[in-house]
């Protein structure tokens, strides 16, 4: 299910990523939802203006489809930042 604006503000501030995605086969749709976890949160949104948007605290990477090692790159990177992380 599509996520809530504030639901996702939320999210990101607790230093989860957001993996949002539209239009998109179902083998990749599952390959996306695989990596779904306690700090990866995977949602449909058909309102996005890319195929994949990729979200974290102050940062969004936009995707014109599913890469992977770009996906993971970015969640490596980015997850455990916001202003509701705890030291």
């Amino acid at each position: 299910e599509p996520i809530e604006e504030a639901m996702q503000v939320s999210v990101l501030e607790v230093g989860k990523v957001l993996v949002q995605h539209r239009d998109l086969a179902e083998d990749d749709v599952a390959a996306l939802e695989d990596l779904g976890d306690d700090v990866v949160v995977v949602a449909p949104n058909p309102d996005l203006p890319d195929p994949v948007v990729l979200t974290a605290w102050i940062t969004k990477q936009t995707c014109s489809g599913v890469d992977l090692d770009t996906v993971e790159t970015f969640i490596d990177d980015q997850q455990g930042r916001g202003p509701g992380v705890e030291s």
